[in-house]
């Protein structure tokens, strides 16, 4: 196996290629051997946070639990099927998912269903899907589809959020759903390859010491992350001293810097709680479930995580990181309103004076930072005093009009 891969060099970790998960696979069941994974190396850290999912596992594995595994489909057409020369970012998601699993899970009393809601994608995802479960011949997975249900007006499609709620409401049952069947707890997570099922493992070991959310967190120390951290423009540490400063409970007191992390579990219990607070039907549905979470005293957990970006074929670059980052920060003050959670009411009103449109969010994220704020590393904004709100409103009116 080829340890020479270093964290700098995470290009050569190629989510196309179905041996770089076996081989991680493979590693993670030679440190449960007792194999030393010696090195700095990438594919040496991506096992051992596989080693440690499967380790926390092993006392659960008689245990009866049935784990609903929520992704909302779109722009997924590409990333379902192998690569090939006419489909070069293809990631055979659905059948490395299925293979991740079964890694982790066969044998054990664990049952699961990828449940997987469409809108009816306009780049064709919901065939695909339907295509890659006929060809590789699996039982695992449903397929809900908004159309089929008599709430259907209520959702907007084609959102993350619109679908994940849809998603949540069914695998509760709720009247005028369709039905996945019983499940004792949910995970919802993206359809791509970005984050291994492998680490399913320490959310079942949670669940079953008692944890009714638990949020991953890429930005924890122990975490792995591979990510162009700036793809959405230079101004981005801006958009995040913004989206920090109006949910302050999640970004400074509780020091969770990445509340859009794909990979959230809920127990049935806190699903049931959570699921009737939920209205933000677009990119802002994760600080709406942590929202609620708090607000009915659910303790939010967090877990260290790998996360390898699936970019080139992702929704939100297909749909404009100026949309879905306009959605984010509109979606946080209503939650905050909603919820009634502090927030900064001075940023609030910047929001609403300057970045009123799409085209504010591409200025603002595009237009790099103020020269007096550069050096301040990403941790530092959302809390600094040297980001005066004076200063931002004349960076903002400057690059708005």
């Amino acid at each position: 196996m080829d340890l020479k891969l270093t964290k700098e060099r995470h290009d050569l970790f190629d989510l196309t290629d179905d041996t770089a998960y076996r081989t991680v696979r493979e590693m993670a069941d030679d440190i449960l051997e007792g194999a030393d994974p010696s090195g700095e190396s990438l594919f040496a850290g991506l096992a051992g946070i596989l080693a440690d999912s499967k380790r926390s596992f092993q006392a659960h594995r008689t245990k009866p639990l049935r784990v609903a595994i929520l992704m909302n489909l779109i722009h997924e057409q590409n990333r379902l099927r192998p690569s090939s020369p006419d489909n070069p970012n293809g990631e055979n998601s659905l059948e490395n998912k299925l293979k991740q699993l079964d890694w982790l899970l066969a044998g054990s009393a664990v049952d699961y269903r990828l449940i997987y809601v469409s809108g009816t994608c306009p780049w064709g995802s919901d065939a695909v899907l339907e295509r890659q479960v006929a060809r590789i011949g699996t039982d695992k997975v449903v397929h809900l589809r908004i159309e089929d249900s008599p709430h259907e007006n209520q959702f907007i499609r084609n959102q993350k959020g619109g679908e994940l709620i849809f998603g949540m409401r069914s695998i509760l049952n709720q009247p005028g759903y369709p039905d996945p069947g019983e499940f004792d707890c949910m995970l919802f997570t993206d359809a791509d390859m970005t984050l291994d099922m492998g680490q399913l493992g320490t959310l079942i070991d949670g669940y079953h010491t008692g944890k009714d959310l638990i949020c991953g967190n890429r930005m924890d120390p122990d975490s792995i992350l591979v990510k162009n951290m700036t793809r959405a423009g230079s101004g981005v540490l801006l958009f995040r001293h913004f989206q920090r400063k109006l949910a302050p409970l999640f970004f400074r007191d509780m020091n969770l810097l990445d509340t859009q992390c794909p990979w959230k579990f809920l127990s049935r219990s806190g699903l049931k709680k959570i699921v009737p607070d939920l209205d933000c039907m677009d990119w802002s549905i994760d600080t709406d479930i942590l929202s609620s979470a708090y607000s009915h005293g659910i303790t939010i957990h967090t877990q260290a995580i790998s996360a390898i970006d699936s970019e080139l074929e992702s929704h939100g670059k297909a749909l404009g990181h100026y949309v879905r980052n306009k959605t984010i920060i509109d979606g946080t003050i209503h939650q905050a309103q909603k919820y009634d959670l502090p927030y900064d009411r001075e940023i609030a009103r910047l929001v609403a004076r300057y970045l009123r449109t799409d085209d504010d969010y591409r200025a603002l994220l595009e237009s790099g930072l103020p020269e007096s704020l550069e050096h301040l590393p990403n941790e530092e904004w959302g809390r600094s005093e040297e980001i005066s709100p004076d200063l931002l409103e004349e960076w903002l009116r400057a690059i708005t009009t």
